[in-house]
């Protein structure tokens, strides 16, 4: 049952994940040359957009990218002490106490992993736009980012950048 959902949400990712890196990174670096950002062309969006968010002073994308990272290390700590206090209970022969500690530990890091997916599609699917949406209003207000509603936004975001310069 597990495996089928992990498979289930691997899919929903993929699905949600975008796809045109390429046309992203392109309209990226349009953009920097259009407006003379003094940013590091980078290959990787992720990494590129995150600069540009640095730049221009937002961070939508990159404060969430903090947050997940410090998420994951809280997570395991608290799944590990929860763990080690089972075990404790265990070895001093308390097995009620190290039954519901278990139990305890399971469901934590079931929730901690759902958390983490929900994070995960999130920042694939929607909070990328948002961020491109907050960097290109803040360096121009005028900008027009109605394309980034579209399905294949990263496209209609090069075809923009390109009919601009």
């Amino acid at each position: 049952m597990v495996q089928l959902i992990i498979i289930i949400l691997l899919v929903v990712m993929f699905v949600l994940m975008p796809k045109n890196n390429k046309e992203e990174v392109k309209a990226a670096h349009l953009l920097i040359d259009k407006y003379e950002l003094p940013v590091i062309k980078k290959k990787n969006p992720v990494r590129q957009l995150a600069l540009l968010e640095k730049q221009v002073g937002v961070s939508t994308y990159r404060g969430s990218r903090k947050k997940t990272l410090i998420f994951i290390p809280i997570s395991l700590i608290v799944v590990i002490a929860l763990g080690a206090l089972t075990v404790f209970f265990a070895v001093n022969d308390q097995y009620v106490a190290a039954i519901v500690t278990g139990i305890i530990c399971f469901i934590a890091l079931i929730v901690m992993t759902v958390i983490l997916w929900v994070i995960a599609i999130r920042q694939a699917s929607s909070l990328r736009t948002d961020a491109w949406a907050e960097v290109l209003h803040k360096l121009d207000a005028e900008f027009p980012i109605e394309f980034l509603n579209e399905k294949k936004w990263q496209k209609a975001f090069l075809a923009h950048m390109e009919s601009l310069v």
